[in-house]
């Protein structure tokens, strides 16, 4: 379940989405984008400004390990926006098929 509360950050292949639930807690939002109202296309707090921050950004560094330097672009988007809903869109079009094969493969076929 993606919970109003949370912010998640996707890997979608092709991008990476930051999303933001409309009730997550406001000193976490001050503490990754320095506002407790952050907007799509909004901008990370710096590395430096916060342990949240810091490990938002390490998380991130990890996602794109082994990829060109930013070639993936990192879009946030926030609960309720005309383009949040392209956060869900990515869910299923971009890892859910890839992440059940994967998953039958290795589990469910050798119990076959």
């Amino acid at each position: 379940d993606i919970s109003p509360a949370g912010v998640y950050l996707l890997d979608g292949g092709f991008e990476l989405i930051v999303w933001v639930g409309s009730h997550a807690a406001p000193t976490f939002k001050v503490a990754i984008f320095g506002t407790e109202t952050p907007q799509d296309g909004a901008a990370l707090a710096p590395a430096s400004s916060s342990l949240e921050a810091r490990r938002l950004h390490q998380m991130i560094a990890t996602a794109r390990l082994g990829r060109a330097p930013s070639s993936e672009p990192l879009r946030v988007l926030v609960q309720g926006s005309v383009d949040s809903a392209r956060f869900f869109g990515r869910l299923m079009a971009d890892g859910y098929e890839p992440f059940v094969l994967g998953l039958h493969s290795s589990r469910v076929q050798p119990k076959l």
